[in-house]
This record gives structure tokens, sequence and C-alpha cells, in this order.
């Protein structure tokens, strides 16, 4: 079975989601700040008469911040919620057999493996799959928890 997906690039990393939540991507502009949030809360933006929230992915991953001038969005449609995530740049978008994407402790050593789903080797670089069901049902709630 064949699945497509976005591909992405956080500094020298490339990550992926699975191409149907993907809803669009903007440019990184006028971004909101709200104060008291977790580090990985990035603010809102104000789009089509909606407030979205931006989530910063490497803050989550532990990645260092280089350039922010660039950046980007991804709008994601996932679960009945709508919000971005603050990427470096669009880097493709494939089409991958199912066979051919590896389960995450295979790919994995030190990183949070709960992150990830798998990932693949397309062009010898392997891109990693965002598991965004951990990331909102078990960490973001977590940490939201605690500031409460």
């Amino acid at each position: 079975m064949e699945r497509k997906f976005i591909i992405f690039r956080l500094e020298d990393n490339f990550y992926s989601l699975d191409l149907k939540i993907t809803r669009e991507i903007i440019p990184c502009k006028d971004i909101k700040q709200l104060p008291s949030m977790p580090d990985f809360f990035a603010g809102v933006i104000h789009l089509r008469g909606f407030l979205l929230p931006l989530i910063d992915i490497k803050k989550i991953l532990q990645i260092p911040q280089e350039d922010k001038e660039k950046r980007k969005i991804i709008i994601i449609a996932w679960q009945k919620k709508i919000f971005g995530l603050l990427i470096d740049d669009i880097e493709d978008i494939i089409t991958i057999e199912e066979e051919n994407i590896i389960p995450a402790p295979a790919l994995l050593t030190s990183m949070d493996k709960n992150f990830l789903k798998g990932g693949f080797n397309i062009n010898d670089r392997i891109v990693f799959i965002l598991d965004l069901e951990y990331l909102f049902t078990k960490y973001i709630k977590k940490q939201i928890k605690e500031l409460s």
C-alpha cells in the first residue's frame, strides 16, 4: 500500500507527516506571543478569521534554533484540530510503499523514540515520520497540565 508524505527540514534533519493532514504551507510572519505558555508554544497567528496555535517542533525535539527569519508554517488538520507547525523549509512530497517504512526503534539511539512513528530512506537520507498522536495526547497535554 502506498502512503504520501510531505517532507520538511529542521536544521540538518528531515521529518515527514502524512500528506492527508496537511492543509497548506504559509510564510512565518505576524506571530503573536502569549504570556505564560510552554516554550514549545510559539504563539498564535491570524489566518482567515481564526486564531491558530503554533507549535515549535524544534523546541520539542531539542533541535537548536539557528535561522528564525526564513521559517515556514505547515497548517495541519488533525482529529478536528487545526494548528501550525513551525519548520525550516519544505523539501518534497513523496509516495512511499508501506513496506519501505522502518520502525522507530530500528532508527534511533538517543532521540526520544516516542515522537517518531518510524522513517524511510530516500535519496540517501533518513526521513523521520512524526507521531502526532503521541505529541498531542501525551507530551503537550502533560506540559500544559504541569503549568496549571
